[in-house]
């Protein structure tokens, strides 16, 4: 069902039979035609509120694609991205795997936080871009703010990226010892990065390891058997997904995962982490004779694909 609003109420309201249930279908085939009436009409703004779960990357940038020159919404502006949370139960959410927070928090421009609960306020805060305005006041006027500002679809591009990505906000630190940035809530953030890749089988084995059910990671890597392949890492609730992002190209291959986690923080639960990123990775010696992994199987081939598809168009 597609809703409009006004300040007066429902301007209109319609059942439209879509051929797909996805958010992309439903943005292109029933969202911008609604969009372009509201623009032919001279509407000033146009407030578009997404599914629950939907990413903002895709539907920014085909919002961004129609409003080119021959587009059914040439002459609109994309205001900013939007996502709205509490920090009440924040933490409980990302723990029970809520993979589509964490999307939504790296992408929105703005985050709109109800509560001041601490744990849930330094997880939006490690976890929301460098770039975004956190607004902990509902009654702000972010609405302003959002009309006025400027969606960057390339620079949200390259945050989304893997390989260009890198680490969040970040929060208060009250201490930071042995590579590792702690808030006073105990939420905590340890980024692991090496030039060596994983060892496919240990990485594997020790990916229970990697992401505890207490943290959120990100990040790239490549693998021994895979030297031309990116792979992206996000890791939610102990819930981890893996995928090929693409070939390295100019870049230097790294593996490198930014880990953010809470509770226990006494026990110092990111040596257990830095431990099995430590084991999966290969030694020198391992990593000494490139020939030794050519033609071994691969047990991440379910996950990955075949290491030939990256040449294949």
């Amino acid at each position: 069902m597609r809703k409009v609003l006004d300040w007066s109420g429902t301007r209109s309201q319609h059942h439209v039979p879509l051929e797909h249930a996805c958010a992309g279908c439903a943005l292109r085939e029933d969202a911008v035609p609604a969009i372009a009436e509201l623009v032919d009409a001279e509407v000033e703004a146009v407030l578009l509120a997404l599914p629950l779960g939907a990413e903002i990357l895709p539907a920014t940038r085909q919002l961004a694609g129609e409003m080119e020159p021959g587009g059914r919404l040439f002459g609109a502006r994309l205001g900013l991205a939007v996502t709205a949370t509490s920090s009440p139960g924040l933490a409980e959410q990302l723990g029970d795997g809520d993979d589509d927070l964490v999307s939504q928090l790296v992408a929105a421009d703005i985050v709109l936080l109800a509560g001041t609960e601490p744990t849930g306020r330094d997880l939006a805060d490690a976890l929301r871009s460098p770039f975004s305005t956190l607004v902990p006041d509902l009654c702000e006027p972010w609405v302003l703010e959002a009309i006025a500002g400027q969606h960057d679809v390339e620079d949200l591009t390259e945050r989304c990226d893997p390989v260009t990505g890198g680490p969040g906000h970040g929060f208060v630190c009250v201490d930071s010892a042995d590579g590792v940035d702690i808030a006073a809530s105990g939420v905590w953030r340890i980024e692991l990065a090496s030039e060596r890749p994983f060892h496919p089988e240990r990485l594997l084995a020790l990916m229970a390891h990697l992401a505890p059910d207490t943290t959120t990671s990100r990040g790239v890597f490549w693998l021994a058997n895979r030297p031309d392949t990116a792979c992206g890492w996000e890791a939610t609730g102990g819930t981890v997904l893996v995928g090929v992002a693409g070939p390295w190209e100019e870049a230097e291959p790294v593996t490198r995962l930014d880990v953010i986690g809470h509770g226990d923080a006494g026990r110092a639960p990111w040596r257990h982490v830095r431990r099995a990123f430590e084991r999966a990775l290969v030694t020198d010696e391992e990593l000494a004779d490139p020939a030794s992994w050519l033609g071994r199987t691969d047990p991440l081939a379910l996950y990955l694909g075949d290491p030939a598809d990256l040449y294949r168009t």
